[in-house]
């Protein structure tokens, strides 16, 4: 199968019509019904040892298989991790699972969707999605991103509530994580066939080794999914420069995610500007057993060796 590009002009071809659906929706109007009665609080996954990656090369072969976690969707679960601490977080969840309802309704019931035709599902809910997130104005792109926290484009967030509808309407689904030309990049499989919702593209399995340049693992599992939501944590800590706490958050994406190259390069990041040479070199030598090819690899070795601590 050649790579398809999917119809950009149907997007905004269908805008009208569409906003008008989604406007009427009985699923969008509870939404905006008065909240119901504060929750119990959600409770985010369970936090490991921090510290230093507590994972071995043997066992990083492996991503976790079970869903453990108590809520069904793997949007959900990074809403309760990056927004634990958020007064709003019960409301997100719920906006979130209603997202998911709404669109798995609108391809089942309106659109006619079978379960078993996955060129018309990825074709539709990119139309679908890209439409939500840019025909619709603040409102709607406003509902989106407060469900999912962030704009609902972005690789890993896109590729992560495709995956969530499709197994809403029982479609066999995951979500593929590598790097691509342009750093590392999310996809979602629908049965044989592969997404990238960034692009447009719909690809079979050998046309998806061309955007992956580097495949690191695929999952059907919505825990090892969600491993983002530890990445982004430990990512905006580091920015802070509260290099221990985002060791920390990043131990716990590895945990989920060992084969996931680029976390290890954020790790030895945080080392090598706390001055720790050795832990920067062990996390560096992980990405090159995951990645060989990573961009600019020998830089980064040669500049640890040098022991450049990268204080100023």
């Amino acid at each position: 199968m050649q790579r398809t590009n999917i119809g950009k002009a149907a997007i905004h071809a269908s805008a009208a019509v569409m906003g008008a659906w989604l406007a009427f929706h009985p699923l969008v109007a509870s939404a905006q019904e008065a909240k119901a009665p504060r929750e119990a609080a959600a409770k985010p996954l369970s936090a490991p040892a921090k510290g230093e990656n507590t994972i071995s090369f043997s066992n990083a072969q492996n991503a976790p298989q079970k869903h453990v976690c108590a809520y069904p969707h793997a949007g959900q679960i990074r809403i309760s991790v990056e927004n634990k601490d958020s007064t709003n977080l019960n409301s997100c969840l719920r906006d979130y699972a209603r997202l998911v309802d709404m669109f798995a309704d609108m391809l089942q019931n309106d659109l006619k969707i079978a379960k078993g035709d996955h060129f018309q599902f990825a074709n539709k809910i990119y139309d679908v999605i890209r439409g939500a997130g840019y025909g619709y104005g603040n409102e709607y792109r406003g509902y989106m991103y407060l469900s999912l926290a962030y704009s609902t484009i972005d690789c890993d967030n896109a590729a992560i509530l495709v995956f969530d509808i499709a197994r809403k309407m029982g479609i066999p689904a995951k979500v593929a994580f590598g790097r691509s030309s342009y750093g590392p990049h999310a996809i979602v499989k629908i049965g044989d066939l592969y997404l990238d919702m960034n692009n447009g593209l719909i690809l079979s399995s050998n046309d998806m080794r061309k955007v992956l340049l580097a495949f690191y693992f695929e999952t059907a599992n919505p825990d090892t999914a969600a491993y983002t939501a530890y990445e982004n944590l430990g990512l905006r800590e580091q920015r802070a420069g509260n290099y221990g706490v985002s060791i920390s958050y990043l131990a716990k994406a590895i945990l989920l995610a060992p084969k996931a190259a680029n976390l290890y390069l954020i790790q030895a990041k945080n080392y090598y500007l706390m001055g720790d040479v050795g832990k920067t070199i062990s996390n560096l030598n992980w990405v090159k057993a995951f990645d060989p090819n990573y961009p600019k690899l020998s830089i980064y070795f040669q500049e640890a060796l040098l022991g450049k601590s990268g204080k100023k």
